[in-house]
């Protein structure tokens, strides 16, 4: 509820009580809930390490998505949940399906997973290492991004890593 309406609630609230006062005993008024507080800040090094290997080349640096984020994690917690590494999880659910559950429209998407690296620069530069994930980071369609960083409670893959990019202005 805005904070608008919260207000309109109080004033309306008050009147009805006043009101009440007036033929016997006062309406109950139900408590105005509270706002949940905005969502943290998606904070990362990420942003600007991506920036940093992309703009050498000309390359613009890709914008972070919320939605994009939300794919990457999720996909992050199911290889942990179901105990995979791979990029078509075992129901057989791609990328490009994972994408679009979070509403986000593509028509082009990529996708580099990772596990045990300790920080964003060490699975940065080992993804940099490998032609296919390079090619992902610096491809021109790689507009906006999502990154996310999972831990394993058990362990074995821990850190798990998962960068999403895509292209949404085909």
């Amino acid at each position: 509820m805005t904070l608008k309406y919260r207000i309109r609630a109080a004033i309306l609230a008050a009147s009805l009580t006043v009101l009440a006062g007036c033929g016997g005993a006062p309406a109950p008024v139900e408590p105005i809930p509270s706002i949940p507080p905005a969502p943290p800040a998606i904070t990362s090094q990420m942003d600007n390490l991506l920036a940093d290997v992309r703009t050498p080349s000309g390359l613009s640096a890709p914008v972070r998505s919320v939605r994009l984020n939300a794919a990457a994690r999720a996909h992050a917690d199911d290889m942990i949940a179901r105990n995979y590494f791979a990029h078509v999880s075992p129901g057989g659910g791609r990328l490009m399906d994972r994408v679009r559950a979070q509403g986000y429209s593509a028509c082009h998407v990529s996708e580099n997973i990772a596990w045990g690296q300790e920080s964003e620069t060490e699975v940065l530069n080992a993804w940099l290492n490998s032609p296919g994930h390079r090619a992902n980071i610096m491809s021109s369609r790689s507009n906006e991004f999502g990154f996310a960083r999972r831990t394993d409670p058990s362990g074995p893959r821990s850190p798990v890593w998962v960068l999403v990019f895509a292209d949404p202005g085909c």
